[in-house]
């Protein structure tokens, strides 16, 4: 887990304009090959985090259990 964060945060600090409007492509199983710009995988990502957190969190209340607080600051880039 450590490494993966330590990459991230690498990748990120050096994420130039001209690399967040690059294109790539995705794949979907067998449908056809999808192209977007970085920037919208980035928000994806951690959009699709936070969605998984939020079904994370009634589950844990349901078993009596408080669900941890991860605040919206750690997705932020000065």
């Amino acid at each position: 887990m450590l490494e993966t964060i330590g990459n991230t945060e690498k990748y990120l600090e050096t994420l130039s304009a001209e690399e967040v409007h690059r294109q790539i492509v995705v794949t979907w199983g067998n449908k056809p090959y999808t192209k977007v710009n970085l920037e919208k995988v980035l928000t994806h990502i951690v959009l699709e985090d936070m969605i998984h957190y939020g079904e994370l969190s009634p589950v844990l209340w349901q078993t009596g259990l408080e669900a941890p607080y991860i605040g919206f600051w750690r997705y932020q880039r000065p």
